[in-house]
């Protein structure tokens, strides 16, 4: 029997809803539902349309119970199911309708945000009721998020292309300054002209003459 050596969340309990409180109503769900969900959540990732982060977390949250009060998970890597035993994971597979296991702060399984109460019926970021499901369309807000994390690299790289070519500006600006100093100091026409009086000074010195 395979274990599995991650262990569940500290401060899990199970909690049951009631009408007559500000509570979210507890909702059950089929395993097939809960793996389907699984795999948008997966799937969305692996796509990059969320962030390492947010899918850990919401993955982390993605814990229910069934009705004999075992608390099951998806793997990460595996994509099995796995119960807890005594704070162990062991290998498989529910045959119970399964309801959400909650934290006294839950985090919603849509966009990865926090409740700020364990009494919230829904998520104050993108709205949505903190007993369902992800599902594909439920995953944009984090869409727009991570495409603006794709585009801090470009950025990066363009400001510093840019700052490049404007010290290579800069130093090609400095060079002609000096070169127009030079031509000024020394006219270029004058050259050709001083060259043979320099050659024949040279030629006495060295015979002596």
């Amino acid at each position: 029997m395979e274990v599995w050596n991650i262990l569940p969340e500290a401060g899990l309990e199970v909690r049951e809803g009631s009408p007559d409180n500000e509570a979210a109503e507890p909702r059950s769900f089929l395993p097939e539902e809960v793996a389907e969900a699984h795999g948008f959540l997966a799937a969305a990732f692996s796509r990059g349309e969320i962030d390492r982060d947010r899918y850990l977390r919401i993955s982390n949250a993605m814990k229910f119970v069934d009705e004999y009060g075992r608390i099951w998970s998806i793997g990460l890597r595996s994509g099995r199911w796995y119960y807890n035993i005594d704070f162990q994971w062991f290998e498989g597979e529910p045959h119970s309708l399964l309801s959400r296991l909650e934290s006294k702060l839950p985090v919603c399984l849509h966009c990865g945000e926090t409740a700020p109460a364990g009494r919230a019926r829904y998520c104050i970021a993108c709205g949505r009721s903190l007993q369902s499901l992800p599902e594909p369309g439920s995953l944009h807000l984090d869409r727009r998020e991570v495409k603006g994390e794709r585009r801090a690299v470009p950025r990066i790289l363009a400001a510093f292309l840019l700052a490049l070519a404007a010290l290579a500006l800069a130093l090609l600006l400095y060079l002609g300054r000096l070169g127009g100093l030079f031509a000024a100091a020394v006219p270029l026409a004058a050259i050709p002209a001083a060259l043979p009086g320099c050659l024949t000074a040279a030629t006495h010195r060295r015979s002596g003459t």
